[in-house]
């Protein structure tokens, strides 16, 4: 669907959930239940979601954002009922300055502005979050989504169960190439040991597994897969490949491809950086 001069992609992943691409190539879920619906992200805040939204389902809307990003949350201000941990509200302040947005995309895609029109951005910030709490649970008739933290890329980020359908959102909490490295994320060792909790929490539960970028699937084993490379990384096992993005310098665990792919086949990857290899506590 184009908004001005953007354009948002959609595809259905189950009959009940909808997968939408935004500007970076962010991925957004859209689940619509019998009596209700819910938008799990809402990108970069360029163009307007809302309309999307809105031709997609009739229902009310609750959001739930897994973390407060600048690719995952910026868009959420022109909603009612927004959901976040309010262990993120401090990331979501920092990253919504509409400079840093801008920052972002030129990283991210050196074409946007060709493609944003004037006053494109969501200007309009969230003033207080509904909490969003480990376990809580969202009912919207034949479909129900159970919040479950995964501490790392972000302190209060939050990963998304769908229960009669067997699904896992992962988001970019664990993925093919996990951010581990600014000041807001955890120490591989502290992330590692949240990932072992959460494995024997969700085991048996899910069938399929979603992330938040490139193509949306989860590749199979990836939970495990990156358990093994954060233990690689603490015995300094890594092939620890440079990496720069956003004037932030780390190290990328395992070799990938031009496509980010493990150039090994593994399935997880995780860029981190050797300040935060181990917890203080």
């Amino acid at each position: 669907m184009e908004t001005g001069t953007i354009l948002f992609k959609t595809e259905k992943v189950t009959d009940r959930i909808t997968r939408i691409y935004g500007i970076a190539g962010e991925l957004m879920y859209l689940a619509e239940g019998d009596g209700k619906a819910a938008l799990i992200d809402t990108d970069v805040g360029v163009g307007n979601l809302r309309e999307l939204v809105r031709s997609l389902t009739k229902k009310d809307v609750y959001v739930l954002l897994s973390h407060g990003h600048v690719d995952h949350a910026l868009g959420a201000g022109v909603f009612e009922q927004v959901y976040m941990s309010l262990l993120d509200e401090n990331v979501y302040r920092e990253n919504s300055q509409i400079s840093h947005r801008e920052a972002f995309l030129n990283a991210s895609v050196p074409d946007w502005r060709r493609r944003v029109y004037p006053g494109a951005f969501v200007e309009k910030l969230v003033n207080c979050f509904h909490p969003l709490e480990d376990g809580q649970r969202f009912v919207l008739g034949g479909l129900t989504i159970e919040a479950a933290a995964l501490a790392g890329h972000t302190s209060g980020f939050m990963t998304f169960l769908f229960e009669k359908e067997r699904v896992l959102l992962f988001g970019d909490a664990c993925n093919s190439y996990t951010y581990l490295f600014d000041h807001n994320s955890a120490s591989v060792s502290e992330y590692r040991e949240n990932l072992m909790s959460f494995q024997e929490r969700v085991y048996g539960r899910y069938d399929r597994g979603l992330v938040s970028h490139g193509t949306g699937n989860a590749a199979e084993g990836l939970l495990e897969s990156a358990i093994l490379l954060t233990e690689d990384i603490l015995n300094g096992n890594a092939e620890d490949v440079p990496f720069e993005f956003m004037g932030e310098k780390a190290y990328i665990a395992r070799r990938v491809d031009a496509h980010l792919k493990r150039l090994d086949g593994g399935a997880a990857n995780i860029v981190y950086a050797k300040n935060k290899m181990r917890s203080l506590r």
